[in-house]
């Protein structure tokens, strides 16, 4: 039987899915979380699991509950030695710039996104099994561990009660800085207080610069004798005149 593999936290939609699947004859794997759907995988890499592997999940990229969004789960899917082949399409009702959803699609190495709310149901199908469809004539490879990404995407932990908000993405870096801030030398304390900025020296006129030219060529003016000096040469050549005069 065919098995299908959803991962959705909102009550309605998850029903609604679960019930298409009734209707198309479909066994599903649903899960309200991302942990949920980890364990779950981690339990199928164990060999624990002995049902039918699922050829298709349908993973809504947020999901504010826990620490494991939609992305990362379809992530660790690809990482997954069992279930690596596995169709992935992701959805979600944010806004998303094209640079937004590369950045999404890329890190989860998914087949497709679709956008909310979702499409008819008969369109919604033909869609998923476009994407089957797609990945089966795929030549079949083994397995390889997709390359560690240099950063994970990150989703606002908040709950909108608006369809198609934009979408704040952040980004987690999984490398250390390229540079890092500069650290004083030892005994150096000058980066420690900001230094005001000093203002320029006032502009002198022609006048004044000709005037100072001037001066500066000229000898400098003989230097006065100390005072003491002076005032000692003054006591000794006016001490005869006072006595002759006794």
């Amino acid at each position: 039987m065919r098995t299908w593999m959803a991962v959705e936290d909102e009550p309605a939609l998850y029903d609604l899915l679960l019930k298409m699947f009734e209707i198309w004859g479909i066994d599903g794997e649903a899960f309200t979380n991302g942990e949920q759907a980890v364990n779950w995988i981690d339990s199928v890499d164990a060999g624990r699991f002995k049902g039918d592997l699922p050829e298709l999940a349908i993973i809504d990229i947020y999901i504010p509950e826990g620490l494991t969004q939609g992305h990362m789960v379809a992530r660790r899917l690809r990482e997954s030695p069992v279930l690596y082949d596995i169709t992935i399409v992701l959805v979600s009702a944010f806004k998303l710039s094209p640079d937004e959803k590369r950045e999404l699609m890329d890190y989860a190495i998914a087949d497709a996104f679709i956008a909310k709310p979702l499409p008819h149901i008969n369109e919604f199908r033909q869609q998923l099994e476009d994407h089957i469809n797609r990945r089966r004539a795929r030549p079949k490879q083994a397995f390889v561990r997709p390359p560690t990404p240099m950063y994970v995407p990150e989703l606002p932990k908040i709950r909108s009660s608006e369809a198609h908000q934009s979408l704040d993405l952040r980004r987690r870096k999984l490398t250390p800085p390229t540079t890092l801030p500069e650290s004083p030398a030892n005994g150096d304390t000058t980066g420690s207080t900001p230094v005001a900025p000093q203002p320029p020296p006032p502009k002198r006129t022609l006048l004044q610069r000709l005037t100072l030219t001037a001066r500066s060529q000229m000898k400098p003016p003989p230097q006065p004798e100390p005072p003491e000096t002076a005032a000692s040469d003054d006591i000794t050549k006016s001490g005869p005149s006072h006595n002759g005069d006794a």
